[in-house]
């Protein structure tokens, strides 16, 4: 999305903390956040929706990953897929198909995923190193999640519409992978997505056999997943302003663009150390937008001595995720500790 037509700005009011840290989810950690999400929506309605539509919501949240047993399709999944899956929810066709609720909570599903990929990349994955547990990966944390919390047994029936599914792979040249198409298209998703249910049916066992392994293994991640900045708690809380803003979308309302940041408004800064990723604010958007149309022009970080010149990252810093649902902003010039400071993101020229 160009930024000339967010309607939206961000503002935020910051100060400075000492430091704290982590590392990214697993499909079983992914439905757990998904379901603390839902307690966090503000809007009867939509809270609602989200319940009677759990086993999609649920499908949509395991969606993504299905993809990784094509390398490199899952990286698809976690960007254009939900671009061209909200495309084709705007369609009168779609719209008047019985199952368009479910198909709407399955996309609700799926941005839950990647915003919860997203918002721990750019924090508590960065962060790992400064607790001594960088070689902690997705398996790791989800033993940690759910270890000894009787979340071990099936929790939700599968929603997979192949023929919505099959439309929107057709209608996006099935995302550029050759290794896809009209005829093996739903063979190949049942296959890959079987083959993840299985594992993670494992992972839930293992999970539960290895907790007292794994929380003397990664002292900091057992203490803190929940709670940190990036964690659990605030991931819930991101994917549910998300929700909100294309709820209200979706109803023709007013919405914002930016919907959550780390820190929050009124909140501190963990670190003033730029690459352990709490020293960049992070923001979390609605639906994707290129980073690239952010120029430093239209960012204002006000500080004691005034506006501080501003760099803009991506929310990881890989070549190639310009375009996605989260962003980092970083000050030039050192933080102050103990300092406030004003963010502001201006919606764009035409706006």
């Amino acid at each position: 999305m160009k930024l000339s037509r967010i309607a939206a700005g961000l503002c935020a009011a910051l100060a400075l903390l000492p430091a704290a840290p982590a590392c990214a989810w697993d499909g079983v950690t992914h439905g757990h956040i998904t379901d603390l999400a839902v307690e966090q929506v503000q809007t009867p309605e939509l809270r609602r929706f989200l319940q009677t539509h759990r086993d999609a919501v649920q499908s949509g949240v395991a969606f993504p990953d299905w993809g990784h047993g094509l390398k490199p399709h899952g990286e698809a999944l976690h960007a254009q897929y939900l671009d061209a899956a909200w495309s084709d929810l705007q369609r009168p066709q779609t719209q008047a198909q019985p199952n368009h609720d479910e198909l709407f909570a399955h996309y609700l599903g799926a941005y839950a995923h990647v915003v919860e990929d997203r918002l721990l990349d750019a924090t508590l994955k960065k962060h790992a190193k400064a607790v001594g547990e960088p070689d902690r990966d997705d398996m790791e944390n989800a033993m940690l999640g759910i270890a000894g919390e009787g979340l071990l047994r099936w929790t939700y029936r599968p929603f997979v519409p192949d023929a919505d599914f099959a439309r929107i792979y057709e209608r996006s040249a099935y995302f550029g992978e050759t290794r896809l198409n009209a005829d093996n298209l739903a063979e190949v998703m049942r296959d890959t997505m079987g083959r993840s249910a299985d594992l993670e049916r494992q992972l839930k066992l293992l999970s539960f056999l290895s907790a007292g392994y794994s929380r003397r293994a990664w002292p900091w991640g057992a203490a803190n997943l929940a709670t940190a900045p990036g964690g659990y708690e605030s991931n819930a809380r991101a994917v549910a302003a998300g929700w909100e803003a294309i709820w209200a979308q979706a109803h023709g309302r007013p919405a914002p663009f930016f919907v959550f940041s780390i820190p929050a408004d009124g909140g501190r800064l963990p670190s003033a150390e730029a690459l352990d990723g709490y020293g960049r604010i992070t923001v979390v958007t609605a639906q994707r937008f290129d980073v690239r149309d952010l120029t430093p022009d239209m960012v204002t970080l006000t500080g004691p001595a005034g506006p501080a010149p501003v760099r803009i990252w991506p929310y990881i810093d890989i070549p190639g995720h310009d375009v996605d649902l989260a962003f980092q902003i970083e000050a030039a010039t050192p933080w102050i500790a103990g300092a406030g400071y004003r963010l502001r993101i201006a919606p764009g020229p035409g706006a």
